[in-house]
């Protein structure tokens, strides 16, 4: 998430599939994401015109979710590509909200009634919201792939694919044979098998 004069940049936002490790650690993912992240921005660096944005740019703050080992874990990727951005963490309490940013090896507690203390939360709640709308749209697209998966032929790669070119399942339903067979990776028989399935 980017944000920009104290707010969101939402054009900017990204999300990140992690791909060197299967399961939960917050730590190895933070790694990734902004190792990958810095990589991108290296290979964009000096190059194209206009505004620069997205990878093209570097951070003046980053805000990691999380307290001193997060911290670490974002430290190890700038380190890597030998790159100083500020970074802190943000420390929460018991009912979920930010009351401090961790540095490395210590915190900074908030004046609730300063404006870092607000922007803060503003951008925790944006994080939040973010994360749920993620969430929820992927349980839809699951839920939605499920209904493609009982049709002879189809597995996930292929429900995927048709997903991602109709949008919707009413639009996969109202396609012609030929229109699900222009789509990558569907065979004519699938598109037929597709085809009697709603019709």
């Amino acid at each position: 998430m980017v944000f920009k004069d104290g707010k969101p940049l939402k054009r900017a936002y990204r999300r990140f599939s992690i791909k060197s490790f299967e399961g939960q650690d917050d730590c190895r993912a933070l790694f990734e994401v902004v190792d990958r992240r810095l990589g991108e921005y290296e290979k964009t660096e000096n190059k194209g015109n206009g505004e620069k944005e997205g990878f093209k740019v570097l951070p003046e703050l980053i805000l990691v979710d999380g307290g001193n080992a997060q911290v670490k874990a974002v430290n190890d990727a700038l380190k890597k590509h030998n790159i100083e951005i500020p970074l802190f963490g943000m420390v929460k309490n018991a009912k979920h909200r930010t009351t401090a940013i961790a540095a490395q090896g210590g915190k900074i507690e908030f004046n609730v009634k300063k404006k870092a203390f607000t922007l803060v939360t503003n951008i925790q709640d944006e994080v939040h919201r973010f994360a749920i709308e993620y969430h929820k749209n992927k349980r839809s697209k699951s839920s939605l792939s499920s209904q493609l998966l009982d049709i002879q032929g189809i597995g996930e790669t292929r429900a995927k694919a048709l997903l991602k070119h109709f949008k919707t399942i009413k639009a996969i339903g109202g396609a012609s044979i030929e229109e699900l067979n222009s789509v990558k990776g569907i065979s004519l028989t699938a598109a037929q098998e597709v085809y009697k399935k709603f019709h």
